[in-house]
């Protein structure tokens, strides 16, 4: 299956001019803020990125293959709320110094690169989206508990992209690209 827009993302990242590449993280109104603080608006960024994405996430461990999902996110009572296949869960922001991106939290290791679902730098693809990804909004979610469970974080760069990890109870991790 081809990963959608790899090409125009790699493409993207080799020719965004400079100036754009230098604009600043306070011009953009999800990663307001920047470097001097770690916190943003909940209300203001979960407005931004309320809508449908759609995610691919290749698998590694008892998650093999590529996966490709729909998302819902909106807002309720001032909260963003995800919900997938029926379900539905809060994203909880993550204040305080981001997660690492391309991690594996089952295991404690690095995603090897057959588990990205973008093949960029995280930190080009920020830039290009208008972000510096160590100071992008992060949300963090779970659904289930116990042996039932599946849990992840999104790092949104911008109102139409975002990457983070997922992973599971069964010790299966995914990289995930979300996308409108």
């Amino acid at each position: 299956m081809p990963r959608p827009n790899l090409l125009a993302l790699t493409l993207l990242v080799t020719l965004v001019p400079a100036p754009l590449l230098a604009q600043s993280d306070d011009d953009n109104g999800v990663c307001k803020g920047g470097a001097t603080s770690m916190s943003f608006n909940v209300k203001k960024v979960g407005e931004l990125i309320e809508g449908t994405w759609t995610g691919v996430a290749p698998g590694i461990g008892h998650t093999t293959g590529v996966q490709t999902f729909q998302v819902d996110i909106e807002m309720q009572n001032g909260r963003p709320v995800l919900k997938s296949n029926g379900r539905m869960t809060r994203l909880n922001a993550v204040q305080g110094p981001r997660k690492a991106l391309r991690y594996d939290f089952v295991n404690q290791r690095a995603l090897p690169e057959e588990a990205h679902a973008v093949k960029v730098s995280i930190d080009d693809f920020g830039l290009t989206t208008g972000c510096d990804m160590a100071f992008a909004p992060q949300f963090a979610w779970q659904f289930g508990s116990g042996s039932r469970r599946s849990n992840g974080i999104y790092s949104f760069a911008s109102p139409t992209h975002a990457i983070g990890t997922m992973w599971n109870s069964a010790q299966g991790a995914r990289e995930v690209y979300l996308s409108r």
